[in-house]
């Protein structure tokens, strides 16, 4: 859980070295608590795991809603 908060609270520090309003974001950490695949196994699966997600609330519109996928900066080594 440490960690997912850490790498949560990571990216809110660089959206808000970004110019992004501190005000308008919350880090929550999740952890083990929201896989996207249960039971991960691979480094793969790891990877699909280690993610940020963004919930947009009031509004939004513009935004295009993107999926990147893991990338090799995810992957266990």
């Amino acid at each position: 859980m440490t960690l997912s908060q850490k790498r949560a609270e990571a990216v809110v520090a660089f959206l808000v070295r970004e110019g992004v309003d501190a005000s308008r974001l919350t880090a929550q950490g999740f952890g083990p608590d929201r896989p996207i695949v249960e039971n991960a196994s691979t480094a793969e699966q790891h990877a699909q795991n280690r993610r940020v997600e963004f919930n947009i609330v009031n509004g939004g519109e513009g935004i295009q809603q993107q999926n990147s996928g893991p990338s090799a900066d995810t992957v266990d080594r």
